[in-house]
């Protein structure tokens, strides 16, 4: 004779099926999370590490002014979103390829509020250029002279500075995003350091 299910094992059964349910609904969600997080901290990185490389290129290639009378570099203190931050302002033929064979373009590098922008403008005022990193919320800027003396504030003279530092901030404020290593890019043939 057939034995039949008790209803009492019928309820086990299904408050069982039902915990294992959700721990497999609850695992993939978790999966899905962090494959999310992980394409946007890959985006993110990609994005920074092409801002940085364009950055470091314009730094490296600094030039002169190509109206005589204008400094070839300043610095000006910034605040945007309630952040202080500093914009730089530069010449640089260092977009072109290979670097440092193009036009002499006017470099911005300045906060906003949609992340750190590089600006590169024709000397006609045209914009050739416009990248922006959003994770990046502002940038305090030192320059070195040729006697070796590193300056906050680069005083309106008519030479490129030595070695120029860039130090960033994040847009989040979430102390786990890490640190960003600042950028040191030498603008003459000398070493940084």
């Amino acid at each position: 004779m057939r034995r039949a299910f008790t209803l009492v094992e019928v309820i086990v059964a299904i408050t069982i099926a039902g915990i294992i349910a959700l721990a497999v609904r609850a695992a993939l969600v978790a999966g899905m999370d962090t494959e999310e997080r992980l394409q946007r901290h890959t985006t993110t990185s990609e994005g920074d590490a092409r801002f940085r490389s364009l950055l470091t290129d314009a730094l490296r290639h600094m030039t002169d002014s190509p109206v005589p009378g204008l400094a070839p570099f300043a610095v000006r203190d910034t605040v945007v979103d309630g952040r202080p931050g500093q914009t730089a302002e530069f010449y640089s033929r260092g977009l072109g390829f290979p670097a440092g064979t193009g036009a002499i373009l006017r470099i911005i590098v300045a906060a906003s509020s949609g992340g750190l922008t590089i600006t590169a403008l024709h000397t006609d005022g045209g914009v050739v250029l416009r990248g922006v990193a959003p994770s990046l919320a502002a940038m305090n800027v030192r320059a070195k002279t040729p006697a070796g003396l590193w300056l906050e504030v680069w005083p309106q003279t008519l030479q490129v500075p030595v070695a120029v530092t860039l130090a960033f901030a994040t847009q989040s404020t979430d102390a786990s995003s890490g640190a960003i290593p600042p950028l040191v890019v030498s603008t003459r043939l000398e070493d940084p350091q």
